[in-house]
């Protein structure tokens, strides 16, 4: 019976909107790069501004934050390159659609619905981190027979760090914003959950489904369920508090990264595998983030 009602509370609105998105593209066939760029340069930023003056998480737990995930992340890394050398098979993508998840588009209103605002600048963190990597290291694991220029000027193009850079330079001088300002901020941070739910919809809508599972396994398995095996033993490392690590745990078992999809498809290199990666670890997580967030989150 719980479960049901995390179901219903928490993911049934989410995937509600996201099934939204889905619909309304197969009919209209919306400007997807116009979404992705509203969510990637003005929803996002916004909220993660404004939760991040409101939060009183200090600025030291947030260092272990940052570097709980670059743990996450290394670890995830070394687990899918093990696999793929035991398999032999060398697909970049199959490392990248295991450490990278959806701390965006899903992530950040599946925190604010199931652990309220004050969790809303941890998954910034987060989502900064996965960032930072996925345009350095993950563009040269994709190109890396080619020149990695790239890979350097993508980490500047990403909004989210020049927001989480400025919160927190903000909050440290003790200033404050003045309501003209964060009033109009607000107004957008408060539009991000609709319209990053059914941005992630339209991405789904499209994706292009095909055949071999075997090597999709090794994603969904090491995604959804050796992820948050991984963070759940950083946390007792990490010495976190219980509601705080109930929120890692559960955030570490988030579906592979639409970025994933897109670097794949941007240089040309197994794409197809990238983007059922997506779709199958989203649409399997309608039942492994319920059971996650029964056995962590801390009511």
């Amino acid at each position: 019976m719980i479960v049901l009602q995390i179901f219903f509370d928490i993911i049934f609105p989410v995937f509600f909107i996201i099934g939204c998105g889905v619909i309304l593209d197969r009919k209209f066939k919306f400007d997807l790069s116009t979404l992705s760029r509203l969510n990637f340069y003005i929803f996002v930023p916004a909220l993660v501004v404004i939760k991040i003056l409101d939060n009183e998480i200090p600025l030291k737990e947030m260092g272990k934050i940052a570097l709980f995930s670059l743990g996450l992340a290394a670890v995830l890394f070394l687990v899918a390159t093990v696999i793929s050398l035991i398999r032999k098979d060398k697909s970049p993508v199959l490392t990248l659609g295991s450490v990278f998840f959806n701390a965006g588009n899903y992530g950040i209103p599946l925190t604010l619905l199931a652990f309220g605002e004050e969790m809303v600048p941890v998954i910034a963190i987060i989502l900064m981190v996965q960032n930072l990597l996925n345009f350095s290291l993950g563009i040269w694991l994709l190109e890396k027979d080619k020149q990695g220029s790239k890979s350097v000027s993508g980490i500047f193009k990403v909004p989210v760090i020049y927001a989480i850079i400025i919160g927190f330079l903000i909050k440290a001088s003790g200033w404050e914003l003045f309501p003209q300002v964060k009033q109009p901020l607000e107004y957008i941070a408060g539009g991000l959950i609709p319209i990053a739910l059914l941005t992630l919809g339209v991405q789904l809508s499209r994706v292009k489904l095909g055949k071999n599972l075997l090597r999709l396994s090794q994603i969904i398995l090491t995604r959804l369920l050796i992820s948050p095996l991984v963070a759940w033993g950083l946390v007792a490392l990490f010495g976190f508090k219980p509601e705080l690590a109930g929120m890692l745990i559960v955030t570490a078992g988030l579906p592979t990264a639409v970025n994933v999809y897109i670097l794949s498809a941007e240089y040309k290199n197994d794409e197809e595998l990238a983007s059922r990666a997506v779709f199958w670890t989203t649409l399997l997580s309608l039942v492994t983030i319920p059971v996650l967030i029964l056995f962590f989150r801390v009511t």
